[in-house]
């Protein structure tokens, strides 16, 4: 990312993926990732690592990844980073 994003301006924003279909709404960002709601009644949050963020124009935050892979690779009730927790013994 070369570009430096102000996180808080990105909150009640659309996010968009790479084959430019709406993914949502971003809801909240952590230092690590970027929380984003889709939908009104059935809702879906998403939960994507910064990484994967390339850019934001003022309107829209930019992802780096296809509409399909978010929601394989990111649907979740949790924070990324509680699911790459390693399990306690």
């Amino acid at each position: 990312m070369s570009d430096i994003i102000s996180w808080d301006k990105t909150l009640g924003k659309k996010a968009k993926s790479s084959d430019n279909e709406d993914v949502g709404t971003v809801e909240n960002t952590t230092p690590d990732s970027i929380e984003v709601k889709d939908g009104l009644i059935a809702k879906k949050h998403y939960y994507i690592p910064k990484i994967y963020v390339v850019g934001f124009n003022g309107d829209d935050l930019m992802i780096n990844l296809k509409k399909d892979e978010i929601r394989d690779r990111f649907l979740a009730d949790n924070p990324v980073a509680d699911l790459w927790r390693a399990p306690k013994d």
